[in-house]
């Protein structure tokens, strides 16, 4: 895929980039002196440095209307940066090199790659309301027919992966794919030519049996139920409900990244938490790679930072702080000089509009345990 990415810019007369980040650490998503300003607005974003690594969940927070959004869509490329860059470190999980692919110069129809690999769950869940739970998830998979065929390349070379797949819908298996997971289970010489045989048979109908393993799955991984919910209409569902299905939607091409534009807003305690639930047992169980939160949802925080390594960040004056109040010193340069951004107390930054709020007293109020906002 990225190699793909990188010979199709070339063919475009779009020059790839000769300076790639050199850092050494494997990070998924990064971004380098990354400025956005909006006509006749406040700058967002000024000249920011961030690395999100491999394995890690970076909570963003800050006050309401100051931009926290727009840099998950500035990372998947729903709107471009004024300037600065932004970097997806392909991995083939194999322990192979890892491939710097540059955002900031990809067009839409790269982009589409790109978002296979980094997904993002939007505030609102974003379902399709004439569609059933079942079909708002399996539309991604639909829409790809190439992705799930790679699944199936992939079943080949690795029969171990079928049986990870679809063991949490085990028990509701299609005939057909039901076999096939038996088989996988026994291992074997034997079993990996009845494995072949029968994909060669039937690679139609074992994909769309696939597909529909594929959803009850995911249903299952983010809480909901496989039999009583998938035949629901989003009106019939709950908040919290809505926003899982949104998340398993997001899941169906299985991102290595996973972006969450406030995921439990407008839901009450105990939806919240369930949301809260899914989203780190997905980290937990290595569903998920890497996550991106950003939230006002202080117990969404402390849920996640109890149950995997987080890493909170504040946004402030269009700058990234960290939880002591110290402007974030990530870098995807380790090798060259940059200038130190000015502290974000500093009366002197130009252009940009005071916070109503003492950055200390904000992240101090939402890091103890046992504040409610």
């Amino acid at each position: 895929m990225p190699d793909a990415i990188l010979l199709a810019m070339m063919r475009r007369g779009t020059p790839v980039p000769r300076r790639q980040p050199t850092v050494t650490q494997d990070y998924v998503l990064g971004v380098s002196g990354l400025s956005k300003i909006f006509l006749g607005q406040r700058p967002l974003y000024q000249g920011v440095n961030l690395v999100v690594k491999e394995g890690e969940i970076v909570v963003v927070i800050g006050e309401s209307g100051i931009g926290k959004s727009v840099f998950l869509n500035l990372l998947v490329g729903l709107i471009d940066p004024t300037s600065g860059e932004i970097w997806y470190r392909f991995s083939d999980g194999a322990g192979g090199p890892g491939v710097n692919v540059p955002i900031h110069d990809l067009g839409e129809n790269d982009m589409a790659s790109i978002r296979k690999e980094v997904g993002i769950v939007f505030q609102e869940s974003s379902l399709f309301d004439w569609m059933t739970v079942y079909e708002n998830i399996s539309l991604p998979m639909d829409s790809h027919p190439e992705v799930v065929d790679g699944w199936i390349e992939g079943f080949r070379a690795a029969p171990e992966t079928m049986c990870e797949r679809l063991s949490a819908a085990a028990d509701h298996l299609p005939p057909r794919l039901g076999a096939l997971y038996r088989i996988c289970r026994e291992g074997g010489p034997e079993s990996q030519q009845a494995l072949e045989e029968m994909l060669e048979e039937s690679q139609d109908q074992i994909r769309s049996e696939l597909i529909y393993a594929s959803v009850l799955s995911l249903m299952a991984e983010v809480r909901l139920d496989v039999t009583s919910d998938r035949e629901k209409l989003p009106s019939q569902l709950s908040g919290g409900m809505k926003r899982r299905v949104g998340i398993a939607r997001t899941l169906a091409l299985r991102p290595r990244a996973l972006l969450y534009d406030e995921p439990t807003a407008g839901l009450d305690p105990v939806m919240g938490k369930g949301v809260a639930n899914a989203i780190l047992d997905l980290q937990v169980r290595k569903i998920v790679r890497t996550s991106i939160v950003v939230t006002h949802d202080k117990e969404l925080y402390w849920t996640l930072r109890d149950g995997a390594p987080t890493r909170l960040i504040y946004l402030h004056r269009g700058r990234f702080i960290d939880e002591k109040g110290k402007p974030i010193t990530d870098t995807l340069y380790p090798d060259e000089n940059h200038p130190v951004a000015p502290a974000v107390d500093d009366p002197h930054s130009k252009g940009v509009e005071l916070d109503r709020r003492d950055p200390m007293n904000f992240i101090s109020e939402f890091t103890a345990n046992g504040w409610n906002a």
